[in-house]
This record gives structure tokens, C-alpha cells and sequence, in this order.
């Protein structure tokens, strides 16, 4: 086999003393690959002459296939160099005819190997081809093997073309496979999409997926994109999907979406969800809000929530801010809530907030000021015996303007008869007796 011609400088064989065209030194080599490690697993070829990733080829063929130099290999292959070649530099060959998307080595190689042959990765050459974008490859192959094919981890080759970032191998894949196909971790090729935001493969993969299809735990893409805070594919997915689907803890996707914080995802999903749905804990997406430091959330559901709902200790929205010292949300939900409505302890929010600035001050917490500032927010709503106990803690009245306003009314109204009675009663022992 006619080979180019080769330095007579070229460093003799180890064995020998001619020069030979399959020594290490006949081809010069690219830093970068002198440098490539052999891995643990690929012991070194009896025959030096020989690749140490290809057995039964010249080493600079070898080279010529890992560096890209495929023109060069392509001239080897005609002049019948791969004739007595062995399985497995076949099966390795194959693969990176797939990797380097050279669509004439599958060609040639097609007849001596089967297509969805994988490496110990579980990697065949059709999966090789959608994680590099090999499109020409990747036409080639689909003739001629599985498009559901999987991995050894139940990956599709539209998962990983979606995982990858490929498009083009995504739009050409996406009509062929099965995108409600789920691998080991129960994602579908959709879900892929949703959490590894790209938006382009949600909307390529769509009109091919089971939009609500549910992992083991219960979640949707739609739950998915809206805990990462994917917009795009929140907007695609919240018309088409139900929404009041939820997963093994009891959230829907507006709940994950209140938890993540994802203010965005939240404005698309309010208009169209159930508000007032609850999870395991009866616990709604407002008391969700209710306990984050930021109101933005709370802004967006107050229009859509009931503020009355109760989870399974008795709380409302408002007894959750109340105990996570949140000043501007017990502003926002104070006028929304039914202030007679207590929990299982039987306490009403303003006895909780007395018991939450009871226990803040005893522990000399930095939040004691928020607690009281959420005490004297609601005093307009709180009975006498709750007026006399807050009393009874600011004596001086010097924390709670509010409650010093509510405590001044009382008195004054208790003080009102007798200066009543003072001011009347000369006037009524001056009124001249009538006979009768």
C-alpha cells in the first residue's frame, strides 16, 4: 500500500536498524496529541508500529483519524488499508466516523459492523453523531439503525442531541423518536428541555410530547421550568398543560414556582392556575409567599388568592408573616384577612404576634422591632384582653403608635360617663321639682 514518502532522517525501529514507515517518528505530531495520555484500560501494541487506539493500523494512520486529518486517512482506506483490519478498530473507526461526521468512513464501514454497536460508555455511533451535531452522519445512520435507540442509561438520541444543545439534529430527530420516552432518571426528552433551558428544543419537542407526562415524584416539564425560572417554556407549556397537576409533596407548578421565587414564571402561571390550591400541608402558594423576605411574590397572587385559607395547623397567610417577622406583608394581608379566624391553638393573629414578640424579646432577638411593628399594624383588629396584654409589654408606650391610639380611645370612652354624670348633675339638682 503506497504511503507518503518519509523523512530519511526518521529514527530507525526499536528492533531494527532500517527505516520503517510505521515508527512513531515517520509523521511529525501535533503537540497536543504527543501530549495524549494512554488511558489505564489500553495497554500499549506488541507491535510499536502499530496505534495504541487502533490495532492493526500503522500508527500514523491512527494519528491521521485523531488529529482530523480524514483526507489523508481517506487515502489510506482507498489504497486498502483497513482490509485486515480487526473488529474492533472497525467498531472504533465507525464511531468516529460518527464524532468527525464523515459520512463516507460509515459508508465503507457499514458492511463490517453493526450500526448501534456502542463503546463501554454505551455510546453508539448514532448517539456519538447527535452529541457532536454531525447532521450528515446523523441522515446516514437513521437509515440504517433504530431512531428510539437507547443507551445503557435509557438516553435517547434526541435526549442527547437536547442535552447537548444541537439543533439541528434535535428538529431533525424530534418527529422519528419517542420524546415521552423517559430514561433511568424518569426524565422525558420535554423535561430535558424545560430544566436545561433551551427553549428552541421545547418548542421543536412540543408538538411531539406528552405534555403532562410525571416522573416517579410526580413532576412535570411544566413544574420543572418553573422552579428553574425558564420563562420561554413556562409561557409555551402553561396554555397546554394542566395546572393543577401536582407532585408527591402536594406542589403544583405555581407553588414550586412561589418557593423557587421566580417572579416571572409566577406572573405567567397566576392568571392560569389554581391559586388556592393546597399541598400535604394544606399550605396554599400565598403562605408560600407569606414567608419569603421579598413581597414580590405576595404582590403577584394577592389579586388571584383567598387570604382566608388555612393550612393544617389553623395558619393563615397573615399568622405566617406574623411569625417570620414580615412587616410589609402583614401591611398587605391584614386588610385581606379575616381577623376572627384563629388557629388550632385558638390563637387569632394578633395572639400570635403576641406570642412571636414574647418570644423574640426573651431570646433578645435583633428582630424584635419588626415584631413589634407587625403587633401595631394589627391593634385596629385586636379585642380588649389582647389591648390590656400588649399593654401590659410597652407600659410606655413607646413602641406601638397604633395601640397607644387604640389604648387613648378607651380609656377616654371608659372616662366618657363619669365626666358625663359630673357635668350634668348640678344642673339636674338646679331643676325645680314638678307636682305631680
Amino acid at each position: 500500500m503506497p504511503l507518503p514518502p518519509v523523512d530519511s532522517t526518521a529514527k530507525k525501529k526499536r528492533s531494527g536498524g532500517s527505516t520503517a514507515l510505521g515508527s512513531r517518528a515517520a509523521i511529525p505530531i501535533k503537540t497536543s496529541l504527543a501530549e495524549t495520555k494512554t488511558p489505564d484500560s489500553v495497554k500499549e501494541p506488541e507491535n510499536p508500529a502499530e496505534h495504541w487506539w487502533f490495532p492493526g493500523l500503522p500508527h500514523e494512520a491512527g494519528q491521521w483519524v485523531l488529529s482530523g486529518e480524514m483526507e489523508l486517512f481517506r487515502t489510506f482506506v482507498d489504497a486498502g488499508g483497513l482490509e485486515r483490519a480487526p473488529e474492533k478498530t472497525v467498531r472504533s473507526l465507525f464511531l468516529q466516523g460518527a464524532v468527525q461526521n464523515q459520512e463516507w468512513l460509515l459508508k465503507r464501514l457499514l458492511p463490517k459492523t453493526e450500526p448501534l454497536d456502542a463503546n463501554g460508555l454505551g455510546l453508539s455511533a448514532l448517539m456519538s453523531a447527535t452529541e457532536h451535531d454531525s447532521v450528515d452522519a446523523l441522515n446516514f445512520l437513521l437509515r440504517h439503525t433504530n431512531p428510539r435507540a437507547e443507551t445503557n442509561t435509557g438516553r435517547s438520541a434526541l435526549m442527547n442531541a437536547i442535552f447537548h444543545g444541537n439543533l439541528r439534529c434535535v428538529e431533525i430527530l424530534a418527529p422519528l423518536s419517542d420524546p415521552s420516552g423517559f430514561d433511568e432518571d424518569g426524565f422525558t426528552a420535554l423535561m430535558m428541555a424545560c430544566e436545561s433551558e433551551k427553549g428552541r428544543c421545547v418548542e421543536l419537542v412540543v408538538p411531539f410530547s406528552k405534555i403532562d407526562a410525571q416522573m416517579p415524584h410526580g413532576e412535570t416539564a411544566l413544574m420543572m421550568a418553573a422552579q428553574t425560572g425558564f420563562e420561554e417554556a413556562v409561557r409555551i407549556l402553561a396554555p397546554i398543560s394542566n395546572t393543577a397537576l401536582k407532585d408527591q409533596h402536594g406542589y403544583t407548578a405555581l407553588i414550586h414556582a412561589t418557593r423557587r421565587r421566580k417572579d416571572l414564571a409566577l406572573k405567567i402561571l397566576a392568571p392560569v392556575s389554581p391559586v388556592n390550591a393546597t399541598d400535604n400541608f394544606h399550605s396554599t402558594a400565598l403562605h408560600e409567599a407569606a414567608s419569603h423576605p421579598m413581597a414580590d411574590c405576595l404582590h403577584i397572587l394577592r389579586p388571584f388568592a383567598d387570604a382566608n385559607v388555612q393550612d393544617d395547623r389553623g395558619r393563615t397567610p397573615l399568622m405566617v408573616a406574623i411569625e417570620h417577622f414580615r412587616v410589609e406583608h402583614t401591611q398587605i394581608l391584614a386588610p385581606l384577612t379575616n381577623m376572627e379566624l384563629t388557629n388550632k391553638k385558638g390563637e387569632s393573629a394578633f395572639g400570635v404576634a403576641l406570642k412571636t414578640l414574647q418570644a423574640s424579646i426573651s431570646a433578645e432577638s435583633h428582630l424584635t422591632p419588626r415584631g413589634w411593628q407587625c403587633l401595631d399594624l394589627l391593634a385596629p383588629s385586636a379585642n380588649d384582653e389582647e389591648i390590656e396584654n400588649a399593654r401590659k409589654m410597652d407600659p410606655r408606650r413607646e413602641n406601638m403608635p397604633r395601640l397607644s391610639a387604640r389604648l387613648e380611645a378607651l380609656e377616654l370612652q371608659a372616662e366618657m360617663p363619669e365626666k358625663i354624670i359630673d357635668a350634668i348633675g348640678p344642673a339636674v339638682n338646679r331643676a325645680p321639682k314638678t307636682r305631680l
